[in-house]
């Protein structure tokens, strides 16, 4: 049987500005792990993932003031009803991992709130309000439905290579530049 592994309600605060601070808060090495209600912020990465875990799964915490809040090395993350705010590159990065299930977050003041470069993930009931560049990056096909994006640099960036296969359905866009 895997292992299973749940933080609730820890705190962490690198105590620096993002660019000075230090390199990763939590790093998620191990079977199928939990962080809940967690407050992470002021470091250089706020979580990463790497590529071993199955089942991560981040639920109501909030990641403020980072490079990067969430880096997906990794496939098969869950990040829901969280908050991801003001780190200044992006909200969620992922280079190449898959599957991953994003909703029912609030995106608030991120370089970008979403950057994926894998496929196959579900962005969904998400609120990403005021990135200085893309709410929303794909550069593979994935699925974005029923969000609200409104007010950031560009709503929805779809790289030319990975146009065909997105499902873009039931998103509110306002104000995006």
């Amino acid at each position: 049987l895997p292992r299973q592994s749940r933080i609730e309600g820890l705190t962490l605060d690198g105590g620096q500005p993002s660019t000075v601070a230090a390199d990763m808060l939590v790093k998620v090495i191990g079977d199928t792990v939990t962080l809940r209600s967690c407050q992470i912020q002021n470091g250089e990465t706020g979580v990463q993932l790497l590529s071993g875990p199955t089942g991560f799964r981040a639920e109501g915490c909030t990641v403020t003031a980072t490079l990067v809040g969430f880096h997906l090395i990794g496939s098969g993350a869950t990040i829901q009803k969280s908050r991801v705010t003001g780190n200044t590159s992006a909200g969620i990065f992922s280079g190449g991992g898959s599957s991953h299930s994003i909703t029912e977050n609030v995106f608030l003041s991120n370089g970008v709130a979403i950057r994926l470069g894998g496929g196959s993930s579900n962005i969904s009931r998400n609120k990403i309000y005021g990135s200085t560049a893309e709410g929303i990056y794909l550069t593979n096909p994935n699925m974005i439905y029923a969000n609200d994006i409104i007010e950031n640099e560009t709503g929805v960036f779809i790289s030319s290579a990975s146009t065909s296969g997105n499902k873009v359905q039931w998103n509110n866009f306002r104000g995006n530049i």
